[in-house]
This record gives structure tokens, C-alpha cells and sequence, in this order.
């Protein structure tokens, strides 16, 4: 009886055992897998913070002001250029008054009215 307890005993060792060994190795690949990603996630946020310098760099008004005059004519509005939406629409209400029938006041195409219809 003795010995059958003792065979028992050493084999639920040895199940132990090797059941502990297989969790040490998982969790030490586990800890492996962590440090890789975090070193990942580190190369990453660098990366990230490149990307935003570029998109600042690029994105400087002064340059994109450059660009825009060499490449497509534009040059900066000046104040005595910008008109709300209420001073055109009275700009327009007597031409539309003159009229027999009441007209939807239409703009140039090149012209876009903040709020209005041209968005």
C-alpha cells in the first residue's frame, strides 16, 4: 500500500513538475513578447513624432503662402476684398426687386460665400 502511495506521490511530482516547467517557459516567452512590443511600440511613437514634425514643417503658412503664389497666382486677400454674406445679399436684392419674378441671386463660380450656398 505504502509503495502504491509512493508511486502515486512521484508520478503527481513529476506532473507537477513538468507542468511547472511549461509555465515558466510560457510566461518567460510571454515576458519576451512584451518587452519586443513595447520596443515596438517605442520605435513606433518615434516615428509618429517624425511624421508630425514633417506635417508642421510642411504645413507652415508662410510656405504653403510661397507655393501658392509660384504654382497657382494666388497672392493674400487684403481686408478691403473680404464681404459678408449679408452685404452681397444686399448688393443683390435690387436686382432681384427690378425683376417681375423673384430670382435666386446667382455669383460668379469663382466666388465662395462662407455659409452659403457655394459649399
Amino acid at each position: 500500500m505504502i509503495r502504491a502511495l509512493n508511486t502515486i506521490a512521484l508520478v503527481f511530482a513529476c506532473v507537477l513538475a513538468v507542468a511547472l516547467y511549461r509555465a515558466k517557459t510560457e510566461a518567460q516567452d510571454a515576458r519576451e513578447r512584451v518587452e519586443m512590443l513595447q520596443v515596438e511600440i517605442m520605435e513606433e511613437r518615434r516615428a509618429t513624432a517624425v511624421l508630425r514634425a514633417e506635417i508642421a514643417y510642411l504645413e507652415r503658412p508662410e510656405r504653403l503662402r510661397a507655393l501658392a503664389r509660384k504654382y497657382l497666382g494666388l497672392e493674400t486677400l487684403g481686408p478691403e476684398q473680404e464681404v459678408d454674406l449679408e452685404t452681397v445679399l444686399m448688393k443683390l436684392q435690387p436686382e432681384a426687386e427690378s425683376q417681375s419674378h423673384p430670382v435666386e441671386p446667382s455669383l460668379r463660380p469663382d466666388v465662395r460665400l462662407a455659409g452659403g450656398r457655394g459649399e
